[in-house]
């Protein structure tokens, strides 16, 4: 029970999460700050650019906080985590393979480690580099688990709509084992280790699928020369009945015209056989009364949220409901599509769980005659048109927009030539019977995911032991 003590040396706090009880255990704790090889200064910090350093195309790019990500213990170098720069404004930081990143504001707490060297990249002002050498990875391991959560969430609390921690995350603890603390310390390292290599397995998989994709789409149009993309004709707003501008915008002619002019041809979801429906309205008007639970438990349904989804068709985290009625479940072969807030992210599931289901906020396609090689290459390529920034011009709303069903006609999906269809389905899963489950260059990005939580478990089972003994 907190006392008036505990509001005065808060404060004056009035958050719950301030008075929450850390369980310490009889681990050694030391204070982050006090495993730095020096105080943090200026050299540590990254920098902010302002809009106007943003370009279109450039060899530098900035790393926003938005790079750091929970469930990543590598930074997401994609999309708008990391916008090209002027080169004129670009600093320097040599970031080097296994430095570690923490933001300081707004997702704070957050942090990375680095699997490769970073010459072309900037951290912006929200993130610091921590100078530590000594049991890096092992640090990294504890600052990333949930532990070091609670204790940030108790310094920082969480009701603020933008949290900013300073250097406050410094004061949490880190916790050491007193007995076999050389073994434990080295299996925590080997785990980060081998955690970090096949998250930057997946990330290189991902990037060759949507690099094979953009060279064989933009590489194969019946007309290159088109001098149209700036031109806005009363036919089009007739024909498609809207006058928001970005809909007609250059680069989205640009990309509408590649597609649907790919020498191959394309079609709709609807001609390939996908059937679209809406994943299961979990709301109690709906369903009446449920359980929810953050741990599987025996009869619940696996809940598995768009939110949920990664920039690379995978799961990063699931949830459990309890409900007695027959919800609507994913089969094997089907594809759900975040239709809202992350509109375009997709999964395909396999080896599918009998009591699996999805949010409303997803679009389930199904198409029980075809292969799962083809239904793997559709969610690659729905995948690559987010990334291309193709939904970014129709969808609708704010908070990330939604893609409602009147909207699915202005997605195709190309006739590629078999072979590559099933060379970029097979980065993505390959069903192979023969493969070994360490042979990583053969696995798929989703036997890949696989392969990672389980490690995840591997390292939070011990880091468990350690923080709880």
């Amino acid at each position: 029970m907190a006392k008036l003590s505990d509001l005065i040396n808060n404060n004056y706090s009035l958050s719950p999460s301030s008075y929450g009880e850390l369980y310490v255990g009889k681990t050694e704790r030391i204070k982050l700050k006090f495993l730095l090889d020096r105080e943090l200064d200026n050299r540590d910090k990254g920098y902010e650019i302002g809009n106007s350093a943003y370009v279109t195309n450039s060899s530098k790019f900035f790393m926003r906080a938005k790079a750091l990500q929970r469930n990543s213990f590598i930074p997401i170098l994609s999309g708008q985590a990391v916008p090209a720069m002027n080169r004129k404004y670009f600093v320097d930081y040599h970031l080097q393979k296994d430095d570690i990143l923490i933001s300081k504001d707004s997702n704070i707490g957050e942090c990375v480690v680095l699997s490769n060297d970073l010459p072309n990249y900037m951290p912006c002002g929200a993130i610091y580099r921590l100078p530590i050498s000594k049991n890096r990875l092992y640090v990294f391991a504890m600052i990333k688990s949930d532990d070091f959560r609670m204790q940030l969430d108790k310094i920082v609390p969480k009701g603020a709509t933008i949290r900013h921690a300073g250097k406050k995350f410094l004061e949490c603890t880190i916790a050491f084992p007193k007995t076999n603390s050389i073994e434990l310390i080295r299996n925590v390292e080997s785990l980060v280790r081998k955690i970090v290599d096949l998250e930057q397995v997946v990330q290189d998989k991902n990037a060759k699928i949507y690099q094979m994709i953009e060279n064989e789409l933009v590489g194969n149009c019946e007309h290159d020369e088109c001098n149209f993309y700036n031109q806005v004709r009363f036919s089009d707003i007739n024909k498609s009945n809207r006058l928001d501008a970005s809909y007609y915008a250059p680069e989205a002619k640009w990309q509408k015209y590649k597609l649907m002019n790919y020498e191959n041809g394309v079609k709709s979801l609807e001609d390939l056989g996908y059937v679209a429906k809406r994943g299961q309205n979990l709301q109690i008007s709906a369903i009446g009364k449920s359980l929810y639970s953050p741990q599987h438990i025996q009869g619940f349904y696996t809940v598995i949220k768009p939110s949920n989804f990664s920039d690379y068709g995978t799961v990063e985290a699931y949830e459990y409901l309890g409900n007695k009625n027959d919800l609507l479940t994913l089969e094997d072969g089907d594809i759900v599509f975040s239709a809202e807030g992350t509109v375009g992210k997709c999964i395909l599931f396999v080896h599918t769980g009998d009591k699996w289901i999805t949010n409303i906020h997803g679009i389930i396609l199904r198409n029980k005659s075809v292969s799962i090689i083809e239904s793997a290459y559709i969610s690659c390529f729905l995948r690559f048109l987010a990334d291309w920034g193709y939904y970014d011009h129709f969808t609708v709303g704010g908070q990330g927009g939604s893609l409602g069903k009147s909207y699915w006609n202005e997605i195709y999906i190309p006739n590629f030539p078999q072979q590559l269809k099933e060379e970029i389905a097979t980065l993505y899963y390959n069903p192979s019977d023969t493969i070994q489950l360490n042979n990583y260059e053969r696995l798929g990005i989703l036997q890949l995911a696989t392969k990672i939580g389980e490690l995840k478990s591997d390292l939070n089972n011990i880091i468990k032991g350690i923080t709880c003994n």
